[in-house]
């Protein structure tokens, strides 16, 4: 967790790597959340989602943490195009957005410039 809060991709990924080895599927899920959370500093979304796709991979369920991770990483990048289609995956996968989950469209979508976006999407999730 050290190394995804600075954003060290080696380090996580070191983790991973050494979590996968274990037989302990909880293991595998709290490693690949630290690498989502690593690659989501690191502020490539293309890498949160090959990492994403690690968990039909291992068939693991990803958790809301998971989204989170993934819609950060585009809120960081200011790629808000992608953030609305990640969300419905969220949803469809039964795992609810949460305060977190708000604030990412919420700073993406006023970084990009687009408050009125930014509302729409406080207004349609605060109603879930």
């Amino acid at each position: 967790e050290a190394a995804a809060k600075a954003g060290e991709m080696a380090h996580a990924d070191m983790w991973l790597r050494t979590a996968l080895q274990l037989d302990s599927r909880s293991a595998w899920q709290v490693a690949l959340n630290t690498f989502l959370d690593a690659c989501a500093k690191s502020g490539r979304p293309s890498d949160v989602v090959a990492c994403f796709a690690k968990f039909e991979t291992l068939s693991l369920e990803p958790d809301r943490y998971s989204y989170n991770c993934v819609l950060q990483s585009f809120a960081r990048a200011s790629q808000v195009a992608a953030m609305p289609r990640w969300l419905c995956k969220m949803e469809g996968s039964r795992v609810d957005p949460d305060a977190l989950t708000c604030n990412s469209f919420l700073s993406a979508y006023s970084r990009a410039g687009q408050p009125d976006e930014a509302l729409k999407w406080f207004q349609g999730m605060k109603c879930r």
